[in-house]
């Protein structure tokens, strides 16, 4: 079966009105933790997962973040001299950024240190061409890092965060607290997207078909609604349920968390029809896992975030579309599966 065949398949049945006895949908598997001996890991959470199954995010200790990367080999600490901070974004190529001690970094993926700084701040995303966005080091300001020698000609979008390129240059974020399309060029043609009635607004994630996802705030109850923004910023935006949205592939799958009415990680119907879908379901009940949160899905259909354990512990997992073994010949990925039997 081709990959193509397989993709379009996981698309439909995802979306498809569950029945009761509705047969699992995914295999997980525990990301496990970062491993400190001088403290107890607190929690763990993946941000973001590339085409080839790379992972990259941070683990919490006494309140702190560490960054660590991940793939067959298993979990690799980036901070190996305990400097704090997360990794946020990595690309098809492998490259990873986010914020180290304060600077925002290309990461040394190999665990030992050799980060490239990009200037003060924090990478948030990374495109396959390599064009990283982020913010300053107190996010008051929306960076573009073009600069890789420091912040001398690193562009200023504006005022906020910029959390998303796409492979076309396009950027979002924040501004003003409201959802932002920003201008890459710097010179202030931005575009609010607005919102859902609320003060507030944030645009979390763009596809290369400029889909941009996030949440926003109700005027009656202040409440995170997830939104479909309006990439025209003509406001009509997406109500798709009361929930955060951090993510949407190429195919137009998006996660994030929504209340079930019990918060919990889900897969969103982007037609704004409410029939959203519980992760909790998709997986084995018998696993024991409560998962809290989705913060990326891959081109794939994989999808990473954080959960509790049957022990109680708040770990990263990694879901992948069942049949498994099916898509992961597909893909040419089965090597991942094997080492986790």
């Amino acid at each position: 079966m081709k990959t193509s065949t397989l993709a379009l398949l996981i698309t439909i049945t995802l979306f498809l009105p569950l029945p009761a006895n509705a047969e699992i949908k995914y295999e997980l598997i525990d990301l496990g933790t970062l491993d400190r001996s001088w403290s107890e890991v607190q929690w763990t959470e993946p941000h973001c997962i590339n085409d080839s199954g790379q992972i990259v995010g941070y683990a919490v200790f006494d309140y702190q973040l560490f960054a660590f990367y991940y793939d067959e080999g298993g979990m690799v600490d980036l901070g190996p001299d305990s400097g704090s901070g997360g990794a946020f974004s990595i690309n098809n190529s492998g490259e990873a950024v986010g914020t180290y001690s304060g600077k925002a970094v290309i990461f040394d993926t190999s665990g030992a240190g050799n980060h490239f700084v990009l200037g003060n701040g924090s990478a948030e995303s990374i495109n396959d061409h390599g064009q990283i966005v982020g913010a300053d080091q107190s996010w008051n300001h929306a960076i573009y890092f073009v600069d890789p020698l420091g912040d001398r000609y690193n562009v200023v979008l504006g005022p906020g965060a910029a959390l998303s390129i796409n492979n076309n240059g396009q950027i979002v974020g924040s501004s003003n607290h409201h959802a932002t399309l920003f201008d890459p060029t710097g010179e202030g043609n931005n575009v609010d997207l607005g919102g859902l009635g609320g003060e507030r607004s944030i645009a979390h994630a763009i596809n290369d078909q400029g889909q941009i996802v996030g949440h926003s705030t109700l005027p009656e109850t202040f409440d995170w609604q997830a939104t479909l923004f309006d990439p025209t910023g003509g406001g009509n935006n997406i109500d798709m349920g009361q929930g955060m949205v951090y993510s949407i592939n190429e195919r137009g799958q998006i996660v994030g968390t929504a209340h079930f009415p019990h918060y919990g990680a889900a897969l969103f119907d982007p037609t704004g029809s409410g029939n959203n879908i519980p992760l909790n379901n998709l997986i084995d009940p018998k696993s024991g896992w409560d998962l809290v949160a989705a913060y990326h899905i891959n081109d794939n259909g994989w999808i990473v975030g954080e959960g509790i354990t049957p022990d109680g512990e708040n770990h990263g997992y990694l879901l992948i579309p069942e049949p498994a073994t099916l898509v992961l010949l597909g893909l040419g990925l089965l090597g991942i599966r094997k080492r986790r039997k």
